[in-house]
């Protein structure tokens, strides 16, 4: 069976313009997209410079998305960087960080991590914290585990407990989680099933024997993450036995095959020189 085909945006759009009956909201719907495009491309005016000093142009209305994705993204993620810390406005400094997550490769988190530490806005404190454990950041995981073990950092740490199984660096990563589970224990009990180790199984285990302990808000969405985390790890350690016992058995046959073959040589050897004593005496 063939995989259903989508439409991509832009043929969604020329159907809905060249239909009579959708084609005045269509109108209406691109007009405020551009205006939405040209109050953005005003308040970062450090970012249109950047980019034109690389040579590369961001027209007014034009999705500054486009140009992440593109064949110069990684250009155009510098530019974003280097200048975000100018831009004044919090909703476009958040914008400017959403963009940054089109982009697949990596790049340096530095400046994001100066903006983090320099704002009060919250908003773009969280944007920051969801965009960099799911994207390549370098220079970043130092930062991401100082901020989850730090209390002083407050709410902000929540994003990067529930993305953390996201994080390029696990090692470690799951006992940070087991420590501040009493703080965020459903962002921390999501990355810990996301993670599926097996020597923390039984904190699992532990967490939801407890669970009746704890408040009742929130306790049944823990409860189900928490037995999701647990089928998930057991899932993946039965799947583990079975390719260790697969992976045992290969190697009892292989070693079964090469025991054959030595004796087989053996055989041959015997009956050679055995042969070559004959003639010998026969000489």
């Amino acid at each position: 069976m063939a995989p259903k085909q989508y439409k991509t945006f832009g043929e969604v759009l020329v159907d809905v313009l060249q239909n009579p009956s959708t084609r005045e909201w269509a109108l209406d719907y691109i007009a405020d997209l551009k205006r939405s495009f040209r109050e953005f491309h005003a308040k970062v005016p450090a970012v249109v410079e950047a980019l034109r000093k690389r040579g590369i142009e961001w027209g007014p209305e034009e999705n500054l998305q486009m140009l992440v994705i593109g064949e110069r993204g990684g250009e155009v993620v510098e530019c974003i960087l280097e200048a975000i810390s100018e831009v004044q406005d919090e909703r476009a400094q958040r914008s400017l960080v959403d963009d940054i997550s089109f982009y697949k490769g990596p790049y340096d988190a530095t400046p994001l991590i100066e903006l983090f530490e320099g704002t009060s806005s919250r908003y773009v404190r969280d944007s920051i914290t969801t965009l960099i454990p799911q994207t390549k950041a370098q220079n970043a995981d130092a930062w991401m585990r100082k901020v989850l073990l730090d209390p002083s950092y407050g709410d902000c740490r929540w994003n990067l407990c529930i993305f953390a199984s996201f994080m390029q660096n696990k090692q470690g990563l799951a006992d940070i989680l087991v420590s501040v589970f009493d703080e965020m224990p459903l962002a921390a009990a999501k990355s810990l099933g996301a993670l599926a180790e097996e020597r923390h199984l039984a904190v699992m285990r532990q967490k939801l024997a407890g669970i009746e302990r704890l408040p009742e808000e929130g306790r049944r969405d823990l409860q189900k993450t928490l037995e999701h985390g647990i089928a998930k790890t057991e899932r993946r350690l039965a799947s583990k036995a079975e390719r260790d016992q697969k992976r045992l058995e290969r190697e009892r046959k292989r070693e079964e095959r090469r025991l054959v073959r030595q004796q087989e040589r053996e055989r041959v050897k015997k009956e050679t020189e055995a042969k070559v004593k004959s003639k010998g005496r026969k000489g």
